[in-house]
Protein backbone atom coordinates (compact mmCIF):
# COMPACT_ATOMS: atom_id res chain seq x y z
CA UNK A 1 0.00 0.00 0.00
CA UNK A 2 1.62 3.70 -0.95
CA UNK A 3 2.13 6.02 1.49
CA UNK A 4 0.91 8.88 -0.80
CA UNK A 5 -1.09 9.58 -3.64
CA UNK A 6 -1.49 11.48 -6.50
CA UNK A 7 -1.49 14.95 -5.28
CA UNK A 8 0.92 14.03 -2.43
CA UNK A 9 3.27 13.08 -5.70
CA UNK A 10 2.52 16.11 -7.93
CA UNK A 11 3.11 18.43 -4.81
CA UNK A 12 6.59 16.69 -3.92
CA UNK A 13 7.29 17.07 -7.89
CA UNK A 14 6.18 20.82 -7.85
CA UNK A 15 8.33 21.90 -4.68
CA UNK A 16 11.47 20.62 -6.25
CA UNK A 17 11.26 22.24 -9.41
CA UNK A 18 9.43 25.39 -9.02
CA UNK A 19 8.49 26.56 -5.51
CA UNK A 20 6.90 29.70 -5.22
CA UNK A 21 8.88 32.61 -4.14
CA UNK A 22 5.49 34.65 -2.97
CA UNK A 23 4.17 35.97 0.52
CA UNK A 24 2.16 32.79 0.33
CA UNK A 25 3.84 30.13 -1.34
CA UNK A 26 1.45 27.22 0.26
CA UNK A 27 -1.84 28.71 -0.90
CA UNK A 28 0.01 29.46 -4.52
CA UNK A 29 1.09 25.92 -4.59
CA UNK A 30 -2.22 24.76 -3.84
CA UNK A 31 -3.71 26.86 -6.49
CA UNK A 32 -1.18 24.97 -9.55
CA UNK A 33 -2.15 21.69 -7.77
CA UNK A 34 -5.87 21.93 -7.46
CA UNK A 35 -5.99 22.36 -3.40
CA UNK A 36 -6.57 24.92 -0.72
CA UNK A 37 -3.38 26.40 1.08
CA UNK A 38 -4.13 24.47 4.21
CA UNK A 39 -4.56 20.83 2.75
CA UNK A 40 -1.44 21.96 0.82
CA UNK A 41 0.35 22.37 3.91
CA UNK A 42 -1.36 19.37 6.39
CA UNK A 43 -0.36 17.26 2.81
CA UNK A 44 2.97 18.47 3.70
CA UNK A 45 3.78 18.28 7.43
CA UNK A 46 2.33 14.31 6.87
CA UNK A 47 5.02 14.25 4.41
CA UNK A 48 7.50 14.99 6.77
CA UNK A 49 6.13 13.33 9.75
CA UNK A 50 6.61 10.59 7.31
CA UNK A 51 9.75 11.08 6.74
CA UNK A 52 8.86 11.41 3.15
CA UNK A 53 10.60 15.35 2.98
CA UNK A 54 13.31 15.93 5.67
CA UNK A 55 13.27 19.68 4.96
CA UNK A 56 12.08 22.58 2.39
CA UNK A 57 14.76 25.79 1.39
CA UNK A 58 16.75 27.26 -1.12
CA UNK A 59 19.84 26.49 -2.42
CA UNK A 60 21.75 29.55 -3.11
CA UNK A 61 24.95 29.89 -5.42
CA UNK A 62 28.07 30.27 -2.49
CA UNK A 63 30.53 32.44 -4.44
CA UNK A 64 27.41 34.43 -5.54
CA UNK A 65 27.17 35.66 -1.46
CA UNK A 66 30.85 35.85 -1.06
CA UNK A 67 30.88 32.40 1.02
CA UNK A 68 33.50 29.47 0.74
CA UNK A 69 32.98 25.70 0.95
CA UNK A 70 35.30 22.55 1.18
CA UNK A 71 34.49 18.72 1.93
CA UNK A 72 36.67 17.55 4.63
CA UNK A 73 37.94 14.00 5.34
CA UNK A 74 39.27 12.42 8.38
CA UNK A 75 40.58 10.17 10.03
CA UNK A 76 39.25 9.48 13.69
CA UNK A 77 39.90 6.69 15.89
CA UNK A 78 37.09 4.84 16.81
CA UNK A 79 37.34 4.94 20.89
CA UNK A 80 37.63 9.47 19.93
CA UNK A 81 34.51 9.45 17.12
CA UNK A 82 31.47 10.28 19.15
CA UNK A 83 33.24 13.35 20.76
CA UNK A 84 34.67 13.90 17.21
CA UNK A 85 31.35 14.39 16.04
CA UNK A 86 29.90 16.72 18.09
CA UNK A 87 32.85 18.92 17.64
CA UNK A 88 32.02 18.74 14.11
CA UNK A 89 28.27 19.20 14.65
CA UNK A 90 28.66 21.98 16.96
CA UNK A 91 29.55 24.26 13.87
CA UNK A 92 26.66 25.78 12.39
CA UNK A 93 28.94 25.92 9.46
CA UNK A 94 29.05 22.36 8.66
CA UNK A 95 26.03 21.41 6.33
CA UNK A 96 26.80 17.65 6.04
CA UNK A 97 28.69 15.26 8.11
CA UNK A 98 29.05 11.27 7.06
CA UNK A 99 30.42 8.29 8.50
CA UNK A 100 32.17 5.80 6.18
CA UNK A 101 33.69 2.16 6.74
CA UNK A 102 37.09 3.48 4.95
CA UNK A 103 40.70 5.16 6.15
CA UNK A 104 39.19 8.69 6.08
CA UNK A 105 35.78 7.35 8.36
CA UNK A 106 34.60 10.90 8.93
CA UNK A 107 33.39 13.45 6.19
CA UNK A 108 31.84 16.81 5.65
CA UNK A 109 31.27 20.09 4.39
CA UNK A 110 31.75 23.47 5.42
CA UNK A 111 30.21 26.53 4.35
CA UNK A 112 31.25 29.57 6.12
CA UNK A 113 31.41 33.79 5.03
CA UNK A 114 35.51 33.75 4.78
CA UNK A 115 38.20 31.80 3.64
CA UNK A 116 39.69 32.83 7.42
CA UNK A 117 36.75 31.57 9.36
CA UNK A 118 36.68 28.38 7.35
CA UNK A 119 40.59 27.83 8.20
CA UNK A 120 39.70 28.54 11.66
CA UNK A 121 36.93 26.01 11.89
CA UNK A 122 39.24 23.00 10.24
CA UNK A 123 42.30 23.76 12.25
CA UNK A 124 39.90 23.70 15.20
CA UNK A 125 38.30 19.99 14.16
CA UNK A 126 41.90 19.04 12.96
CA UNK A 127 43.19 19.37 16.53
CA UNK A 128 40.42 17.53 18.39
CA UNK A 129 41.68 14.39 20.14
CA UNK A 130 41.69 11.50 18.36
CA UNK A 131 41.80 13.25 15.11
CA UNK A 132 44.55 11.63 13.00
CA UNK A 133 44.81 13.17 9.86
CA UNK A 134 42.59 15.55 8.11
CA UNK A 135 42.13 16.91 4.45
CA UNK A 136 40.77 19.67 3.31
CA UNK A 137 39.43 18.90 -0.34
CA UNK A 138 38.30 22.52 -1.46
CA UNK A 139 36.38 22.02 -5.32
CA UNK A 140 38.80 22.48 -8.25
CA UNK A 141 35.73 22.95 -10.50
CA UNK A 142 32.32 23.38 -9.55
CA UNK A 143 29.57 20.94 -11.79
CA UNK A 144 26.05 22.06 -11.21
CA UNK A 145 24.14 19.75 -11.87
CA UNK A 146 20.65 19.28 -11.20
CA UNK A 147 18.53 16.43 -8.91
CA UNK A 148 15.04 15.85 -8.91
CA UNK A 149 13.51 12.57 -7.99
CA UNK A 150 10.07 12.14 -10.03
CA UNK A 151 6.90 11.24 -7.45
CA UNK A 152 4.91 10.80 -10.42
CA UNK A 153 4.97 8.80 -13.65
CA UNK A 154 4.36 10.61 -17.06
CA UNK A 155 2.56 7.80 -19.21
CA UNK A 156 3.83 7.91 -23.42
CA UNK A 157 1.77 6.03 -25.77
Amino acid sequence: MSTIDDIDRRILDRIQQDFPIVSRPFAELGRHIGISEIETITRLQRLQEKGIIRQIGGVFELRQTGHVSTLCAATVDADHLDDVVKVVNAYSEVTHNYLREHTFNLWFTVIAPSRQRLEKIIEHIRNTEGVKQLLDLPAERVYKIRVNFAATIEETE
